[in-house]
């Protein structure tokens, strides 16, 4: 939703609570704004970010460009603060909060959400094959491809030591990912990549990416 603010400084109180909840500082807080509003849509009194132009934004910043990644990661920050809702600046802030800076374990929980489709709290195998399925390219035949996918299932849930015979139905839950995780903090993206690398983290809140996306969405 639009943030209306009475005043400036009710608009400075919000930017101090988003300091402090977030891991920016007040300036950067102010830029991500600012892109935010670049490329916004407004309409029936709501701001808020469309799926199809973040799509844009994480394609040319960070290089996604898996379509169910993105849109998992899309719903991800729509759902930050619960049930899924438009994408406006205050989750914009805070998503990316902990997409390009967040702890470990801030991440562990992002990536869950991008990784339980249906937000039942579960990774189920159905789920698993969805997020797996575009890293079997090439296969003799669909019975091959499906085969190997299975396959890797299995393998991805052997590593984080969830394993379980095909006629079971394996499911992740929440707990389930974060201990693998710390364990081993290489799973953290075992059913793809979601998150930027360092470089391209370090390198989004900064006045050259503002100009990009200007560029790119026509703001100002």
């Amino acid at each position: 939703m639009t943030e209306h603010f009475k005043s400036k400084r009710e608009h400075e109180d919000h930017i101090k609570h988003l300091e402090k909840e977030t891991h920016f500082d007040s300036e950067e807080v102010r830029l991500l704004e600012a892109m935010f509003h670049m490329c916004s849509t407004e309409k029936n009194g709501e701001e808020f970010l469309s799926r199809a132009v973040f799509r844009d934004i994480f394609n040319k910043a960070f290089g996604l460009c898996d379509d169910l990644m993105l849109d998992r990661t899309f719903s991800a920050f729509s759902s930050l603060d619960g049930a899924e809702k438009k994408l406006g600046a205050t989750l914009w802030v805070k998503g990316m909060s902990i997409y390009l800076r967040g702890t470990l374990e801030e991440r562990i929980g992002f990536n869950f959400m991008v990784f339980d489709i249906d937000g039942n709290g579960e990774i189920s195998r159905d789920e698993m094959y969805a997020l797996l399925a575009n890293t079997i390219v090439k296969a003799p035949s669909e019975e091959d491809r499906d085969e190997a996918i299975r396959d890797l299932i299995e393998i991805v849930l052997k590593k984080m030591d969830l394993s379980t015979p095909k006629t079971q139905t394996s499911k992740i839950s929440q707990e389930d990912f974060k201990t693998s995780v710390l364990a081993n903090n290489l799973l953290l993206e075992v059913f793809g990549r979601c998150l930027p690398t360092n470089a391209q983290a370090k390198d989004f809140v900064t006045l050259k990416m503002k100009e990009t996306i200007r560029q790119l969405f026509g703001g100002n």
